[in-house]
């Protein structure tokens, strides 16, 4: 309970040691005991410059339960977009991420209308698993698969326009489709009578070597080049 001793001498062996993950963890810590919010970030903003995960895990976790009282939150949000871009496949930050982005109740929330949604969409129950997964996307737009989720399900509803819509918007946020997610563009455009869409698509899905990009560019495609 000595608050003081404790923010002293976290602060001595951060400043020691300062990439040590449990030093800054003890210093985060220490100081949201004492209440100094915007000071974990002062000492984050210090040994960010090496991405080093433990580290902005500790920052993200600690900084996301005071979003609503520090005085500087464009840092912490913007960490939290670059973490997801450098850690991308690491799902403990991710949700750490979110957490700063948009809160600990909009992206629970989210995350349980998701698996909701999964288990809809596994017995092809489109109709229902879609209005689940925009409500998850509008609580959680950063969270591309819920888009990627819906195009699926529209796309075996053969709502083309609407298949079309979600992965442009995908791309929109700087993310590289898919093979599988070109294919599902190209035969959508091709169904709405789009030729040289359909096939500008489905020869990059062939070049993603996705098998039946090239089956659906062979039968659909190849009078184009003649």
């Amino acid at each position: 309970g000595m608050v003081d001793s404790a923010v002293h001498f976290s602060r001595k062996s951060y400043k020691l040691l300062p990439r040590n993950p449990f030093h800054f963890s003890e210093l985060s810590r220490s100081l949201t005991y004492s209440k100094k919010y915007d000071s974990i970030t002062e000492y984050f903003k210090k040994i960010k410059y090496k991405p080093f995960e433990p580290n902005w895990r500790i920052y993200l976790a600690s900084i996301a339960n005071f979003m609503g009282k520090v005085k500087d939150t464009a840092f912490p949000k913007q960490t939290a977009r670059e973490a997801l871009k450098i850690f991308k496949d690491d799902a403990m930050l991710t949700v750490t991420a979110y957490y700063v982005l948009y809160g600990q109740e909009n992206t629970k929330r989210a995350l349980t209308l998701e698996k909701t949604a999964a288990k809809l969409m596994e017995v092809n129950n489109y109709i229902e698993a879609i209005p689940l997964y925009k409500e998850a996307n509008s609580l959680l737009p950063i969270n591309i698969s819920f888009k990627e989720n819906i195009s699926v399900a529209y796309f075996n509803l053969k709502d083309y326009p609407n298949v079309i819509d979600n992965l442009i918007k995908v791309e929109l946020q700087d993310h590289e489709l898919e093979g599988l997610q070109n294919y599902f563009l190209g035969l959508s455009y091709y169904n709405l009578g789009n030729i040289s869409k359909a096939c500008e698509r489905l020869t990059m899905s062939k070049n993603q070597n996705f098998q039946e990009a090239l089956n659906g560019w062979n039968i659909l495609c190849t009078s184009q080049i003649e």
